[in-house]
C-alpha cells in the first residue's frame, strides 16, 4: 500500500510495549507472532508507530476483528449493520445501501448508523 506514516491504535498495553520495544523475539503470546511480525516489518523503513488507546474507544475495531475471525472460519462474509436512529425504526436507508457496496473487491461487513 506504500504507506510511510501510519499510526496503529491498540487496546493492549503488552502488545504496544512489545512492538515498540527493541527485542521482537519473544511476543506476549506466540499465537500472535505472525501478526506482530507483519507490524514489525511495516515499521521498518517507515515512521509507523503504535499507540495504546482505551478499550472503550476501540469497540468498532474490536467488533470488526471478531467478525473477521469468525468469517474466516466460514469463508463467507455477511453484512452486519446497526442503526440507533429512532426515525429508522422500520429500516435504515444507509445500512440498506451499504449491503451492496463493494470497493475494489472489498465488502463492507459492519457499519453503524446514528
Amino acid at each position: 500500500m506504500h504507506i510511510t506514516d501510519a499510526h496503529l491504535l491498540v487496546d493492549n498495553q503488552s502488545i504496544v510495549n512489545y512492538i515498540n520495544g527493541s527485542d521482537h523475539s519473544n511476543p506476549p503470546d506466540w499465537k500472535i507472532k505472525p501478526f506482530t511480525q507483519e507490524v514489525t516489518n511495516l515499521q521498518a523503513g517507515t515512521s509507523t508507530t503504535i499507540h495504546k488507546i482505551r478499550r472503550q474507544h476501540n469497540q468498532m475495531a474490536d467488533l470488526l476483528a471478531r467478525k473477521s475471525v469468525s468469517a474466516s472460519h466460514v469463508n463467507q462474509l455477511v453484512f452486519s449493520g446497526l442503526c440507533v436512529n429512532p426515525s429508522h425504526a422500520h429500516g435504515c436507508p444507509f445500512l440498506d445501501a451499504l449491503q451492496f457496496v463493494t470497493i475494489n473487491d472489498v465488502m463492507v461487513i459492519a457499519a453503524s448508523c446514528c
